[in-house]
């Protein structure tokens, strides 16, 4: 996310196709028949009338069968950031069609205690990117990048406007 040259950098997760863009492939949901057996974080398939993608970054219009645009990719890469941040998914299920059940319902599940600390602005972002309706989720990647942004300044001024503080105090 971050490059070498210190600029913000996302690439194309590459997960939604345009409106009216032809594909082989078949986006239909999840049945019990044939993925019970499957963990939801190595179930790769591609074959035609199957589910395309990789469950565990999948939206929810993914797994209903409905056409996926730039906010799946929105919803994608608010689970690799809580990922990030957390050190796992934020939806949980043993099977694809638990984690397609948690992923419908918005079931996010409490930030693990891993000892880290994410402050609340950022847990409003990626909060936003996984809501299970799409247009309540960033209206763009930019918009997303841009709330990330905010919050890092916001967090800077107040680490300055402390120390600040804190220097005033002492003298």
């Amino acid at each position: 996310m971050i490059s070498r040259d210190g600029r913000t950098r996302v690439m194309d997760l590459g997960l939604a196709r345009g409106a009216g863009q032809a594909s082989d492939e078949a986006t239909a949901p999840p049945s019990a028949s044939h993925t019970s057996a499957a963990t939801a974080s190595d179930v790769r398939v591609t074959q035609a009338g199957a589910l395309v993608g990789t469950p565990a970054y999948m939206s929810p219009e993914q797994f209903t069968g409905r056409e996926a645009d730039f906010r799946s990719d929105i919803f994608a890469f608010s689970v690799t950031l809580y990922e990030a941040l957390y050190g796992e998914r934020p939806f949980a299920g043993e099977s694809l069609v638990a984690l397609a059940a948690n992923v419908l319902a918005g079931k996010l599940g409490p930030p693990p205690r891993s000892g880290r600390s994410v402050p609340g602005w950022l847990r409003r972002v990626y909060t936003r990117g996984l809501a299970v309706d799409p247009d309540q989720r960033f209206a763009s990647m930019t918009d997303l990048l841009a709330a990330i942004e905010r919050g890092r300044a916001r967090a800077r001024r107040r680490r300055w406007l402390g120390g600040a503080l804190a220097v005033a105090t002492l003298a």
